[in-house]
């Protein structure tokens, strides 16, 4: 189980780059099945500790935390490092540390503030895309004057341009010039201190625009992250699968590059084209206006329904691709299966099938990229055309070279403001807002942590402590107390209706939930329950095997011990500090074997030799061709469903945690590797070393001398006790399995199967003793139904014998191996 912490802590001067992270353990990388590994005094004695990749070079500080400010102006505090790389290749070590202002750490904790702050502003009607605008205009309000700066100057340096023209037009005619001669440098020394204002203002409110986008997106990348730690697999409504998680990190966190650069030509670009209006009619006359008209009447509309389609067109886009995702990683997961069933090419259908509407959705908004980079193209032509005509013919006045110019720069700034500016800005933004309201809905899914109380709403109460917070009013002898627990599986966000009065924790709530489940009031689905009124208290240094009839509940009793279920009712109490969850399907992720069971954790090397050989996967790592720093999961080897298994098992103990809760690890493995995992690693490393374990099985033959609790259809716990009171309560639910607890049961089974073997060679040599003395075989079958079991009802006993014995005439070529076809 992965389990993150709540990140409550603010952050102050948030604009510092220098200013220090305040440190949070509770939130640091614990990746793993369970929680914190809390080494006991046992393990130190084993010897150091010995830590891996700690050879990491170091990194020199960030260059921009200590530049100066003509150094930020001009932009040369990245110049050391690209002069390096001229030198010679860059390494590791030479690229600095990110700065504290783009940690992912610290812009974790951002976003969750401003989405926290967000929720206590406007409740039920919060919007994350409100909450970013609004930091957006609050962190960046400096570049707004830089930008208001740069429209004023490229309008002067248009009118600048036009009188230069003008001059040098005059002064053609020396000897009828009245222009002052000192006139044409001044407006060419506007020109260049226009320009020189124009591109500073580009690059500095592109890096700050940039950086404030990548600031969004590690944070939004690392909000996700986190979320998706905290997500209940149980939930109905939740649709987080593995398609969408992966969307939303990757694509749909590019939207916020383009649009911190574009949304502020939204209102500066309008006020922009109002300046270029007055001016144009100043200087050019009303002939302008007839052009601004047309650009405003036609083309601006245009450009606007073109990017309202860009965004609809996203908006499928980003739908269909879930879905193509989503399967695509269903089918490389269950590859195996897909071809020993021959589903190759089912498969492959569907997923050109998404692939094409796909496309399809991406050619027709390609058509309207074209369409409007041809839109922009023509626009300044058709504009300066109809200025021209309507001057000349319409109010029949003179063009002149300084106006044919000046015209021409004017329409060319709107329209690169209006119409690609603007166009992009739109666009980006719309497409930025689905993107933003697709994280906001996957920000909102239920979490596992929570549980919900009788009125709908979140009730901390309901589990009364959080893992690693110890409730001292328990015995100190119990590790985790379930009082009249209930937990249903389509958990709804209204189960009872309103009441003024809070419901108490009593034995009359669950009857609540069920009225109210079946009520006219209630306007969700039935309740399904997981788990019903469970009452039971875990002790340390004990093993409590759960048990009971496929579906009955035992996998949602451990899904509610772990937080995976809410618990709508009763109270769940925990006297631990660590906790560590061994899942039946094991999880693997990219990475080393090592790296899959020590998890993060530091790496002792004498307790990982202990785990691996309580797992047995030293014979394993003797097998695989670079041991235990073999990489696995979807880019290495692949492993069994055994050896995912007994590595889940093994990442369990490795935490060495107060608690280890297993579902059914032994199911994915054979009889003597299964007996081998209960004796050394359930047994010896769990419960004789005082640890609570809870087991989820159907090998009852390990379970005879452990406290059972069966747990029947519907999730009812029908018996607590001996695994003989359990079966007699079952009745007739569970089949009797004989016990297990032989402790060199692998050597007495190899012995028994040689010596059977032998008997079975001489017996064939004389078949006629077969036949007269078979009163003897049969009792010596008696005799063996303890050690290997009768033979199924439906199969003939004498009719096995004979295939046996055409079998021992074979074995001679086997030699020393033929007992290996009794094992």
């Amino acid at each position: 189980m992965c389990q993150a912490e709540d990140n409550d802590t603010e952050l102050v001067n948030e604009e510092t780059d220098d200013q220090p992270v305040p440190s949070d353990e509770a939130n640091s990388a614990e990746m793993s099945d369970g929680m914190e590994q809390q080494p006991t005094s046992q393990q130190q004695q084993h010897g150091s500790k010995h830590k891996e990749d700690n050879d990491r070079p170091t990194r020199p500080p960030h260059p921009y935390n200590n530049a100066s400010l003509f150094s930020k102006i001009f932009f040369l505090w990245p110049y050391p490092l690209l002069q390096l790389g001229m030198q010679r290749p860059l390494t590791d070590g030479d690229l600095p540390n990110v700065a504290q202002v783009d940690a992912s750490q610290r812009n974790l904790k951002y976003i969750q503030r401003l989405w926290r702050d967000e929720q206590e502003r406007h409740g039920d009607k919060s919007d994350l895309r409100r909450a970013l605008f609004r930091d957006f205009m609050k962190t960046l309000w400096f570049i707004q004057p830089f930008m208001g700066a740069a429209a004023l100057a490229k309008i002067i340096q248009a009118v600048c341009l036009g009188n230069l023209i003008e001059f040098f037009e005059e002064n053609d005619d020396k000897e009828n010039s009245t222009v002052n001669p000192n006139e044409g440098y001044l407006w060419a020394m506007g020109l260049v201190l226009c320009g020189s204002v124009t591109l500073f203002e580009h690059h500095h409110v592109f890096f700050y625009g940039w950086r404030k986008a990548m600031q969004y997106r590690v944070a939004s990348v690392a909000a996700i992250y986190d979320k998706a730690l905290r997500l209940s697999s149980t939930h109905p409504e939740t649709l987080a699968h593995y398609g969408r998680i992966l969307n939303l990190a990757s694509n749909d966190v590019e939207r916020y590059m383009f649009t911190t650069l574009f949304v502020s030509f939204l209102w500066w670009a309008p006020l922009q084209a109002v300046g270029i209006l007055v001016t144009g009619v100043v200087l050019v006359g009303w002939a302008f206006c007839v052009g601004i008209a047309v650009l405003v009447i036609l083309f601006v509309p245009l450009q606007t329904w073109l990017s309202h389609s860009f965004a609809k067109f996203r908006s499928n886009i980003a739908a269909i691709t879930d879905q193509r995702v989503n399967f695509v990683s269903q089918a490389v997961r269950g590859a195996r299966v897909m071809k020993l069933s021959g589903y190759e090419t089912q498969f492959l259908e569907r997923i050109q099938e998404f692939r094409a509407l796909e496309i399809h959705q991406i050619q027709q908004a390609n058509r309207l990229k074209a369409a409007n980079e041809a839109l922009f193209y023509a626009t300044n032509v058709v504009i300066s055309f109809v200025v021209f005509i309507v001057h000349v013919f319409v109010f029949e006045q003179e063009l002149t070279t300084g106006g044919v110019f000046l015209t021409f720069t004017l329409v060319n700034i709107l329209q690169l403001e209006l119409i690609k500016h603007v166009s992009i800005a739109v666009m980006t933004t719309s497409e930025c807002s689905v993107s933003v309201h697709r994280i906001q809905q996957f920000f909102s899914f239920p979490e596992i942590d929570t549980a919900l109380n009788g009125s709908g709403t979140i009730n901390r109460d309901a589990v009364d402590d959080e893992p690693g917070e110890p409730n001292h009013t328990l015995d100190r002898n119990v590790a985790i107390s379930m009082q009249n627990v209930s937990c249903p599986w389509n958990h709804v966000t209204q189960v009872l209706p309103k009441s003024e009065a809070p419901l108490q924790q009593n034995d009359n709530i669950i009857d609540n939930v069920e009225s109210a489940a079946t009520s006219p009031q209630h306007n969700g689905p039935s309740l399904s329950w997981a788990l019903h009124d469970a009452t039971v208290d875990f002790e340390y240094q004990s093993l409590t095997a759960v048990i009971g009839p496929v579906g009955g509940g035992k996998s949602a009793l451990i899904q509610a011990l772990v937080q995976e279920l809410p618990v709508t009712s009763g109270s769940l109490r925990r006297g631990y500090k660590t906790l560590a969850y061994a899942s039946q399907d094991a999880w693997v992720m990219d990475g080393t074997i090592r790296e899959n069971i020590t998890m993060g954790h530091e790496y002792n090397a004498i307790w990982y030799e202990e785990v691996i050989q309580a797992c047995c996967l030293s014979l394993d790592f003797t097998q695989l061709r670079d041991g235990d720093q073999t990489v696995v999961g979807d880019r290495g080897v692949q492993l069994s469903g055994g050896q995912r298994a007994r590595v889940g098992l093994a990442r369990a103990l490795y935490k060495n945690a107060d608690v280890l809760i297993a579902d059914d690890p032994l199911s994915a493995v054979d009889a003597r590797v299964g007996r081998h995992l209960f004796q050394h690693a359930i047994m010896g490393l769990s419960v004789n070393k005082g640890k609570c374990v809870i087991l989820a099985t159907h090998q009852h033959q390990y379970v005879h001398d452990a406290r059972c609790l069966l747990i029947m259809d519907g999730g009812h716990l029908k018996c607590i006790g001996t695994y003989q009171d359990c079966l007699a309560a079952s009745g007739g639910k569970l089949t009797a399995h004989d016990a297990d607890n032989s402790s060199e049961a692998e050597a007495s089974s190899s012995k028994s199967n040689t010596a059977r073997s032998n008997n079975l060679i001489e017996d064939e040599k004389q078949p006629a003793s077969l036949v007269e003395d078979g009163e003897a075989i049969k009792d010596g079958e008696q005799n063996e139904k303890g050690k290997q079991g009768s033979l199924p009802p439906w199969v003939d006993g004498q009719s096995e014998r004979r295939r046996i014995r055409k079998t021992m005439r074979l074995l001679p070529l086997l030699g020393p191996c033929r007992h290996l076809l009794y094992s």
